[in-house]
């Protein structure tokens, strides 16, 4: 089987090593293609985000357009921007309704809600009178996102009103009936971004946001605290 001549020999080594030279090229066109692309890839990192509020008169976010300065600072730390993102938000907003008016039940100075469809809305009696339409609100989007390197200043992705409102109003409630250790029972609010390299690929990510409070004074509506991810 072994009993080759000089002539197989040398021909049979020339194809080995050109076998390896072929598998080598293919290794390195393939690192090549890895390196281009991780050049180029965006990374998307969301920031804690403190917040400092006094509304003033009132105790609605619905009354002001405060509730817009609720936002989570969002960074591109890859090599490259990312494009067209898109942002689909989540929650239990059935669920979180419930909460809410069932703290309400138990005190009538305690704004209700009533969710009609995907329009969210004071209940009769409440002393806020608001609207939020939370199907228009399910989706944000964002022409693209530059990287740090290039532009350090931050995107800012919202907070959806109707997650806002649920959620200042079932604090406000926690804190008048002095049940604050409920606070944190408060369902998450989550999205799913999905966005594109320069190279055309397809990114997407799952985030969970969760609004923390620091401190709240119920009689001028101040509040402080921060919008952290996971």
């Amino acid at each position: 089987m072994f009993n080759l001549t000089l002539d197989q020999l040398i021909a049979t080594s020339a194809s080995v090593a050109a076998a390896v030279s072929a598998i080598a090229t293919f290794l390195t066109v393939i690192q090549i293609s890895v390196q281009r692309k991780a050049s180029y890839k965006p990374e998307l990192v969301f920031a804690r985000t403190a917040f400092d509020k006094s509304r003033g008169e009132g105790k609605s976010l619905g009354k002001d357009p405060l509730w817009k300065e609720f936002v989570v600072r969002t960074y591109n730390i890859g090599l490259g921007p990312a494009k067209n993102l898109t942002i689909s938000w989540s929650f239990p907003i059935g669920a979180a309704v419930a909460k809410v008016n069932s703290l309400a039940a138990l005190d009538a100075k305690l704004d209700a809600y009533k969710l009609e469809g995907d329009m969210l809305s004071s209940a009769e009696g409440s002393t806020t009178i608001m609207a939020s339409m939370w199907k228009n609100q399910k989706i944000q989007e964002i022409d693209f996102a530059l990287p740090a390197s290039i532009n350090d200043q931050p995107v800012s992705v919202y907070i959806p009103h109707a997650y806002l409102a649920l959620w200042f109003s079932y604090v406000t409630s926690c804190v008048h009936l002095k049940r604050v250790s409920d606070i944190a029972d408060f369902p998450p609010l989550k999205a799913v971004i999905n966005f594109k390299d320069v190279g055309g690929s397809r990114h997407k990510l799952k985030q969970q946001f969760t609004l923390n409070m620091s401190s709240y004074m119920y009689e001028d509506g101040a509040i402080t605290g921060y919008v952290s991810s996971g």
